[in-house]
């Protein structure tokens, strides 16, 4: 979980990290990472790793454990927030399978000549 968090946290494209940078650097609020589980040392130390690598900002970082994120980890800082979690991935997926069902069916109705 963690992994995957990391992973898509690096690959944020770079309008965000830009507009996170300037979030970070206007001000020292604090920035909190929330787990559905408590997260071991080394965990925290690979978030924190890519947390500077991709905001360029060494900041220290508050862990809490909240449940309700359901197999998810959550960060947040001056408002920003940005989370993974299964519910969070299962509902993109939800999305992604609707809208190629969709566009299936207009091609269908097209090829059938019952589209417009």
């Amino acid at each position: 979980m963690a992994e995957v968090f990391i992973e898509r946290l690096r690959g944020l494209d770079a309008e965000t990290k830009e507009r996170v940078t300037g979030i970070l650097n206007s001000n020292q609020a604090p920035v909190k990472v929330c787990g559905a589980f408590e997260l071991a040392a080394p965990q925290r130390a690979a978030i924190e790793n890519a947390f500077a690598e991709t905001f360029g900002a060494g900041r220290a970082i508050n862990y809490e454990t909240s449940p309700e994120l359901i197999c998810g980890i959550e960060l947040t800082a001056s408002g920003y927030r940005f989370v993974w979690s299964v519910s969070d991935y299962l509902a993109s997926l939800e999305k992604s399978v609707g809208e190629i069902f969709s566009e299936k069916t207009k091609t269908e109705l097209k090829a059938d000549g019952n589209g417009a």
